[in-house]
């Protein structure tokens, strides 16, 4: 072990200790806790999960369970402490095998989701439930929606752009048109190679030409709702959102979770968890431009207590 994760080990048992103190006092004090947890990155909490097992013979996951109350902050607070990968193998297995499949989790996955990172959730779903999720989802009654998740799951999307001209472009969307569009269920492939294998330059170039083209200039995102079924739809619309406007779209996502009658409070946790580490002040940003309102204050506004108080540091980081 060398002296960079030396020193890591023991940054981790001391924050373990600190837990374990925290979780045996009378009270949780849930301001030092989060403290913890949020000057630890997802890696380093993991570690900290680690040397409390090792130190106290009892996982961070059963003090979780056993020591908060709340679900909406027991369920947040038990995603930070896993890696990304089991994060949604987590979420995947829960959407398609909890009652009836919810397809919404689905969608956020697979359409944000590059086909490598994809690869180590199959992984992860085998280590946890004993089988692939490209097994698990051969088992599921077949569909365009499944066969779309089938086809994102297998297909790296391509890093080179082979649109080079204008007109390059305009024969792409000329065949979208004539044989997608039109004909949609005849020729499904066409769609999947647009919408999962091409690059992101060459979708943005493509969805740029399609609303200079198209007759009711529309842009390629809402053309989509007059061709495919409904779930279908809601898939290959993230997919273009979550390809070209990575941020944007979970900012949307996080918009969508707040408004409305009630909170969804699983996606609000899921998409904090996995973003605050990554582009949650360009997800501020766009959230107030499509808004016109502060994230964090809309997430005080429609959430209370110990959970209120973790979704605003995870959207303030």
């Amino acid at each position: 072990m060398d002296s960079d994760d030396e020193k890591l080990v023991k940054i981790a048992s001391e924050k373990a200790d600190i837990l374990y103190n925290i979780f045996n006092d009378k009270t949780i004090n849930y301001d030092a806790f989060f403290t913890v947890l949020l000057s630890s990155n997802n890696y380093e909490r993991q570690m900290i999960a680690e040397e409390y097992k090792s130190k106290y013979s009892k996982t961070i996951f059963d003090e979780i369970n056993n020591k908060i109350s709340n679900k909406d902050t027991k369920y947040i607070i038990t995603l930070l402490f896993y890696n990304y990968y089991e994060l949604d193998a987590r979420t995947i297995h829960k959407a398609l095998k909890e009652g009836k499949r919810n397809e919404k989790p689905l969608i956020q996955i697979f359409a944000s989701r590059p086909s490598w990172f994809l690869q180590i959730v199959n992984d992860e779903y085998k280590r946890l439930y004993g089988i692939t999720l490209k097994e698990e989802l051969a088992q599921e009654k077949k569909g365009d929606f499944i066969s779309f998740l089938q086809c994102i799951l297998v297909t790296p999307r391509l890093r080179t752009c082979f649109i080079k001209t204008e007109k390059q472009a305009g024969d792409v969307v000329q065949e979208i048109i004539t044989k997608g569009l039109k004909k949609y269920g005849t020729d499904v492939d066409l769609f999947k190679n647009l919408f999962v294998k091409n690059s992101r330059e060459d979708l943005i170039y493509i969805c740029r030409e399609f609303k200079a083209i198209d007759k009711k200039k529309r842009n390629l995102y809402d053309a989509v709702d007059d061709t495919v079924s409904k779930t279908t739809k809601e898939l290959i619309k993230a997919i273009i959102f979550a390809v070209v406007m990575p941020s944007q779209y979970f900012a949307h996502l996080l918009r969508k979770s707040i408004e409305g009658l009630g909170t969804d409070e699983e996606t609000l946790s899921r998409v904090l968890v996995e973003r605050h580490e990554i582009d949650m002040d360009f997800i501020r940003n766009y959230y107030k431009l499509e808004t016109k309102r502060e994230l964090i204050d809309d997430i005080k506004g429609d959430t209370s207590g110990i959970y209120q108080k973790i979704t605003v540091r995870l959207a303030s980081v």
